[in-house]
C-alpha cells in the first residue's frame, strides 16, 4: 500500500490547493491499476511531531 500525492485544477474552494493524496494498493504483479479518486484525502499539514507534513517547505529567495 501507498500514497500518491497530487494536485489537479479542481483543488481550493473544498480541497487544499496544495493537493491532495491518493491511497494506492500496488498489485503484486505488473498490469493496469484503477485509481478511484472518490477516496482521495487532503494531505496533512502543517508539520507536527504527530502529523508530518508531506508537502516541502517553501523555496526561500
Amino acid at each position: 500500500m501507498g500514497s500518491v500525492p497530487f494536485v489537479d485544477g479542481t483543488g481550493g474552494l473544498t480541497t487544499d490547493p496544495r493537493g491532495r493524496s491518493l491511497a494506492v494498493a500496488f498489485p503484486a504483479e505488473a498490469g493496469p491499476l484503477t485509481l478511484d479518486f472518490n477516496f482521495a484525502q487532503n494531505l496533512q499539514r502543517p508539520y507536527t511531531v504527530f502529523s508530518p507534513c508531506p508537502l516541502p517547505p517553501p523555496r526561500r529567495a
